[in-house]
Formats: structure tokens, sequence, C-alpha cells
């Protein structure tokens, strides 16, 4: 019996894999992030100048240099859980006594599948940005006494933003705000409403036996609105150009949406609402000219987090281009972990790739879920 669930399990996977569904924690901010943004330890807010400001700092659409049309951008990023499970998946054929080994391995998998479109459209200009966005995040553990854990979720999101120049004091500051429309499909187990799925062996068992296994992975739509606001200022540091910089997101931002709960002829409709969390940030960038390595962006951003331990709030990174701003190396340090990436700009090919690994817990070190992350986008 113990096998044949293992089985089960395994396919479970295989599934979960192949279809790149969706991912939730209590309650999660909106699952965006630039590949240029996680390869730099995810710090953003000074140095987004162009459409992704929308969802980042909305300050940033007054830097934006001309009118732009950017095409799909499509992202994929992997546990590394999963990628080295990857070989042992395409090793499994079919459930004989060959495999029995390759099925027990798979026995506390556990990590995140992501899958974004950062756009899937926007137009911006100096000043203004309109876009589109999508974004979906998946948390999948196998537990070794043959238990399953579970949550996802999946955004689109509307974006308007606007942003102007002010003089304050004799200084010039940037001060940006975008309107964002956040439609989110949650997962949740419809026989118990419950956004964080939890099917032990016995379970699993009974609902493959019942036919209410696909019950365990329904989803719900919610939707809202919620409003951005940032701000940017350049200044000198140590005869360093610098830039300075906040913003504070998901103001009012409230999902409202319907839930069924039940089976049979006893289920029941109610209505749900998530507060996204509002975040607040502050960044700061320097480009300092560095002896034999020419200029070098850093940049460092703190999100103000009371719950979390400070160092899990703090993100720094830096990027290096190179052969005309064809080749970009970046890497940096994200809520304790060491991050890498490298970018590659054809002008009509696109092509980014990173390693990331973030922060599920309070504090760094409680649940770490290291990722691989590849973005392509084309001609512009």
């Amino acid at each position: 019996m113990q096998y044949r669930i293992n089985s089960r399990i395994a396919a479970l996977l295989v599934t979960a894999t192949i279809a790149v569904p969706l991912y939730a924690v209590p309650v999660r901010d909106i699952s965006f992030d630039t590949i240029r943004r996680m390869g730099m330890g995810g710090a953003a807010t000074t140095i987004t100048y162009d459409d992704s400001a929308i969802m980042i700092n909305p300050a940033g659409l007054a830097r934006v240099k001309g009118a732009t049309v950017k095409a799909p951008r499509v992202g994929l990023d992997i546990g590394t859980d999963f990628w080295d499970a990857s070989d042992k998946l395409s090793q499994l054929k079919s459930a004989n006594d060959d495999n029995l080994e390759i099925i027990d391995s798979l026995v506390g998998t556990k990590g995140s599948v992501r899958f974004r479109l950062a756009p899937l459209v926007a137009l911006t200009n100096k000043g203004f940005g309109l876009g589109a966005y999508g974004g979906t995040d998946f948390h999948l553990q196998i537990n070794s006494e043959g238990s399953l854990d579970m949550a996802g979720y999946g955004d689109g999101v509307a974006g308007l933003g606007f942003a102007r120049q002010i003089s304050i004091f004799d200084t010039n500051i940037d001060i940006g705000v975008a309107l964002k429309g956040v439609s989110r499909a949650t997962v949740y187990d419809k026989l118990t409403g419950r956004t964080e799925i939890h099917l032990s062996e016995s379970d699993l068992v009974q609902r493959i036996n019942d036919g209410s296994l696909p019950d365990a992975f329904s989803q719900y739509m919610s939707s809202g609105v919620g409003i951005d606001v940032g701000f940017l200022s350049d200044l000198t540091i140590f005869d360093m150009p610098a830039t300075v910089g906040a913003v504070v997101r998901n103001i009012g931002t409230t999902l409202t949406g319907q839930q069924d709960v039940g089976t049979g002829n006893s289920i029941i409709s109610r209505t749900v609402t998530t507060a996204l969390p509002v975040v607040s940030v502050v960044g700061l960038s320097v480009t300092p000219k560095l002896p034999m390595i020419g200029d070098v962006l850093l940049a460092i951003d703190y999100q103000f987090a009371p719950a979390d331990d400070m160092y899990n709030s703090l993100k720094m990174g830096f990027e290096k281009n190179l052969f005309y701003d064809v080749v970009h190396i970046r890497g940096g340090i994200q809520q304790g972990y060491l991050v890498a990436g490298v970018g590659f700009d054809f002008r009509v090919l696109h092509v980014d790739i990173a390693y990331y690994d973030r922060e599920l817990g309070s504090k760094p070190g409680d649940i770490p879920d290291p990722m691989y992350a590849l973005q392509i986008g084309a001609f512009f």
C-alpha cells in the first residue's frame, strides 16, 4: 500500500510541475518580480526607470526616455529541488518495481514554481505608463510520512501610472502615483475552505477512492484596486552620483471574491475579503567608478515589516554592464542569501537568467526557497 500511495504522490508532482500552477502563503504581496530585480538581491526602488516602475516605484516613470512599447516578457522560476528531481521524473515511465527507488527518492521534495508575464504588454512615455502584468506562485511539499502540503495563487494586474518632477527648496524630486486593478485566483480545498492545503496519506487514499481529490485543488477569484505612491531624488555622496527614494505600495488594496465550500448538496457560498499587505520601502543607489572595472551600479533597499527580522528586510545588489550594454552581470544579497544573474540584450532578443533564494519565514534560515529563473522577451 505504501508503494501505491507514493506512486500517486509522484504523479501529483509530475502534474503540478508540468501545469505550472499557482502559490499562496498567508497574505502575500502581488506576485510580481523582474528578473533584474531578483538577480540584484531584490533592490530596485531607486533604479527602475521603465514600465516595471508601475509595479515597483511609479516615480521611476518620470525618468523614462521616450515612448516605448514592450511585448511579452515571459519568465519561469523553478525551485532547485524540482530541478534536481527532473531527471528522476523523466525516468519514471511506469509504476513497476524498477521505479520503486525513483519514486521513494521524490519523497521530501519541496519548493516553488513561479510563472511571470512582466509585462504581458506595456506602453510608456516620459511621466506615463500603462501595462498589464501576470504572475503565479505555487509551493508544493511532499513529506516523509506521505502527506502533501500545497498553496498557490496567481495575479493579473492592470496598472496605470503618472509621474512628474517638482522642485522643493531647489531640490528636484520625482513623484509618482500608480493605480492598480488586481484580480487573484487562489488555490483552496473546497471541502474545508482552507488555502493552505494539507492532505495526509489517509486523506489522499480516501479522496482518490471517493473521487473528491480534484476538490482539494479548487480555486476562487477575488479582485480589488489599490494605489502606490513613490518618490526619487538625486544627490551626490562622496563625489559619487546617487539616488534616494521610497515607495508605499498596496494602499487600500482589498480583494473581494466568492468561495464555494462543501460538496454535493451541502455547498455554501461565502464572501472572502483579503487585505494585501501595505509595503513600505526606502532605497539608495550609487554609481562609483572603480579602478580597472569602471562604473558599477550599487543598490540597497530596506522594507519596513515590523514582524520580520531586520536581515529579512534588507536587500542589496550590484549590476555591471559590459560590451556596450549587451551583457549585464548582477549579484547581491537578499534576506541573508546570495543571489546572482546575467542578462543578454540583443535588441531584438532579451534573455535573462538568475539564481536567487527568498525567505518565506520571518527570519533568514526559517524557510529558504532557492530557485532558478529564466526570462525571455523578443522584438521590443
